[in-house]
């Protein structure tokens, strides 16, 4: 995993905030975990696009919640 905590995405700074990149475990591409204006984290990734239920979710995003170094940087 590769942090890029707090950048801000959007020309006014009003779009999401990246927490950080990670690199997918298959085949290299490095996907955006994401915290929109809603408060909510998302990722960039497949799995999270296609993910149902209330809390979407997917290996990327429990990674960075379970992480604690990840913790501390949110």
């Amino acid at each position: 995993m590769e942090g890029k905590e707090g950048t801000e995405m959007g020309t006014n700074g009003s779009g999401p905030v990246i927490l950080a990149r990670v690199a997918s475990f298959t085949n290299g591409t490095t996907y955006e975990i994401r915290q929109g204006r809603d408060g909510r984290r998302y990722c960039t990734c497949p799995a999270w696009s296609f993910s149902k239920g209330p809390e979407k979710s997917c290996k990327h995003l429990r990674l960075f919640q379970e992480t604690p170094r990840w913790q501390k940087a949110a």
